[in-house]
């Protein structure tokens, strides 16, 4: 099913959908990681990508759906072995095909609070290699960007009835799509970029392998997810050197064992640990791990990358142009213009004519804001300005004593609880 909207009309909805709900958002869970809050992880999805008649990207000696499913399983049986009070759930555990909405559906069903969707990639060429994490998001669309929502979303072709589980979004413009989820996403967006980029940072500073980044596009099987969701690309299947190493039990236990560090760390700072605690954690996993894992032949090593990262960010502000005014009040909304792998300079022309603005770091991604509004009206009124600015997929956070918040404890401070 098609559909038509345009930047005026979905500036107006978005800002609707926000205010509403703000204004009446009860009982759903708060997946924001806020120290000491009493939330726990109990359930995670794991979802092993493709199946059954649908293979996948195919590699020269194994397809994408083997690899998915191998990967999968030995990341739910590190969780399940190191955490008996987290239950893990798979959309599959053999070789079956199971629809792109169904396997949402499972996640929401099941009231999840991660939703780990494990893939391999593939290009017309052989050159690319390396390892990049999704997330449903707001990044321009150009046509070079477009090959990896047209390569996943395809297979919904394959499922019976497709028009009617997918009928909000036109498969065929993702222009409309990325408009029309944006504003369905906020909420989970920035968890789903923290769980990326813990991921990133172990492929790329633990298994060495070269890191293509975090991404955000627009793709089915984490349009309709509920909490906090990532689509893991482990590597290029088109590339004989990463599908060697895709392809062995080694190769696939270390990719598995560097997503559940991820996951470990997101789970611990999601509950309160401190940043030594992740990191001493962290570090005996890793040990402990590779040990047990063995090292990779030579010839089975695929890429790796030249520079690693320095250290895991904890979330905090790492630069403010404009600082808060002493005596001003404890609770502030401000905007989120947008968030990028690599740092753009505060005096960048894309921000002309935005004051206030600031730039923090969180796990690898930089993430710009702007503005300082007491009340949600005021936040409203930042949020268009910034649409206005350029910025049509910004959204409001919120800050208390310099932390951020979700905005479902915005509300609550608002209300005095």
């Amino acid at each position: 099913m098609k559909f038509s909207i345009n930047n005026k009309q979905s500036i107006f909805l978005g800002q609707l959908l926000l205010l509403l709900s703000f204004l009446f958002f009860t009982g759903s869970r708060n997946h924001a990681p806020i120290q000491g809050n009493g939330y726990r992880i109990k359930t995670v999805v794991i979802d092993a990508g493709h199946g059954g008649t649908d293979p996948g990207c195919l590699g020269t000696k194994i397809n994408e759906k083997a690899v998915a499913l191998g990967i999968a399983l030995k990341l739910g049986k590190y969780i399940e072995e190191n955490f008996k009070d987290v239950k893990v759930i798979y959309t599959r555990s053999t070789d079956v095909f199971i629809p792109l909405y169904e396997r949402a559906k499972i996640a929401n069903d099941a009231k999840a609070d991660l939703f780990i969707s494990i893939h391999a990639n593939s290009n017309e060429s052989k050159t690319p290699y390396g390892t990049e994490t999704y997330v449903m998001g707001v990044e321009k669309y150009v046509a070079n960007n477009l090959d990896i929502v047209q390569r996943e979303n395809s297979v919904i072709y394959l499922e019976k009835d497709h028009e009617k589980h997918y009928e909000t979004i036109d498969v065929d413009d993702p222009i409309v799509a990325k408009l029309t989820a944006s504003a369905l996403q906020k909420e989970k967006q920035d968890q789903s970029l923290n769980l990326a980029g813990k991921i990133q940072y172990q492929f790329e500073t633990r298994l060495k392998l070269v890191n293509r980044g975090i991404k955000q596009r627009i793709l089915f099987v984490m349009y309709k997810t509920s909490m906090p969701s990532v689509l893991v690309e482990t590597g290029f299947l088109s590339n004989l050197e990463d599908e060697k190493y895709l392809a062995t039990d080694k190769g696939q236990s270390y990719i598995a064992s560097a997503i559940y560090r991820a996951f470990k760390m997101y789970k611990m700072q999601a509950e309160g640990s401190t940043t030594s605690e992740i990191k001493s954690a962290e570090e005996h996993d890793y040990s402990t791990q590779t040990k047990l894992i063995g090292s990779m032949d030579e010839s089975l090593t695929a890429h790796v990358s030249k520079d690693t990262v320095a250290a895991v960010v904890k979330d905090t502000v790492v630069k403010k142009v404009i600082p808060i005014p002493a005596g001003e009040s404890d609770l502030i909304f401000k905007v989120q213009l947008t968030s990028s792998s690599k740092k753009i300079e505060l005096t960048s022309h894309k921000f002309k004519g935005l004051e206030a603005l600031e730039v923090y770091q969180s796990d690898g991604t930089y993430k710009y804001a702007f503005g300082k509004g007491k009340t949600m009206e005021e936040a409203v009124k930042l949020q268009k300005r910034a649409n206005e600015a350029g910025f049509p997929d910004a959204f409001v956070i919120a800050f208390h004593k310099g932390e951020r918040i979700s905005m479902k404890r915005a509300r609550e401070l608002l209300l005095g609880k």
